[in-house]
């Protein structure tokens, strides 16, 4: 919306000052998902949480509401390991949850 504007200024304000820093824009396509998740290494949960946890996600039947219990909770890549091996997800649910990673968090995972 404001991008000719704002590649305006920049260059008015290169052209003014002998700056050493530097703005980078860049577009974000669409179909690029941009980081949302993010994995704590010291924000693991305990064995305990993490059981009544499976066992909520298990007991829900929407997908939507699964993904939404993970996404709330899960921040420890150790967790969503845990989580995964668990066994509480099933078919599409594994999709509906990917579907909510950008590609890093995938690669992390994977």
């Amino acid at each position: 919306m404001y991008q000719d504007e704002i590649i305006q200024r920049v260059n008015n304000a290169a052209e003014i000052e002998n700056s050493n820093e530097m703005l980078i824009i860049r577009k974000i396509e669409e179909s690029e998902k941009p980081m949302e998740l993010m994995l704590n290494e010291n924000d693991r949960i305990s064995d305990i949480k993490i059981r009544k946890l499976v066992d909520c996600i298990v007991g829900r039947k929407i997908i939507a509401e699964k993904v939404l219990l993970i996404r709330d909770h899960f921040v420890s890549l150790h967790d969503y390991l845990d989580l995964l091996n668990s066994g509480c997800l099933f078919d599409d649910e594994y999709d509906a949850l990917f579907a909510t990673f950008g590609n890093f968090e995938i690669s992390c995972i994977l």
